[in-house]
């Protein structure tokens, strides 16, 4: 099957030139018919070759699954942590947010930059530090309080937005 796989995409080729120079309508006629055979023999190639590694990996799910998003393009996204930044100096050096990046990759977690707010937790005696933490290049929003579980949080414990 690979040997008339790759006489057709020598025709194709050698018939797309000819279909495209003079413009005559049964030479794009032909042009067409090719490409559909030959998109019908990829497939059926590309189907095998799954097959075959879904058959190697002893139906293993995880590696099952691997097989078929990367056959079919659909690979996972993994966050890219930027930078995290106090008072204008780095806060971390960049393997430990290579570090955490592999490790929410992993886990299978992706975090949604738009979605994700930042607080921390200091109390009023405490100085409080500017932190500025960057995913995917936007910037995290930083909030004095949030909703995590039906719970109002605040930033020094109290609960009083709650």
């Amino acid at each position: 099957m690979n040997c008339e796989y790759e006489n057709l995409v020598h025709q194709h080729d050698i018939t797309k030139k000819r279909a495209i120079t003079p413009g005559n309508p049964e030479d794009w006629k032909i042009y067409k018919n090719q490409r559909n055979k030959l998109n019908t023999i990829k497939y059926k190639l590309k189907a095998h070759l799954i097959k075959k590694n879904i058959q190697e990996s002893e139906n293993m799910y995880k590696k099952c699954r691997g097989i078929l998003n990367t056959e079919t393009g659909r690979k996972q996204k993994t966050n890219v942590i930027n930078f995290i930044e106090q008072n204008g100096k780095s806060a971390a050096n960049p393997e430990s947010l290579k570090a955490l990046g592999n490790w929410l990759k992993a886990i299978g977690m992706k975090i949604n930059p738009t979605k994700t707010k930042m607080m921390t937790f200091a109390s009023k005696k405490m100085t409080t530090v500017s932190l500025i933490l960057r995913i995917d290049n936007l910037k995290v929003e930083i909030v004095d309080h949030i909703k995590y579980l039906r719970v109002w949080l605040d930033s020094e414990l109290n609960f009083h937005h709650h």
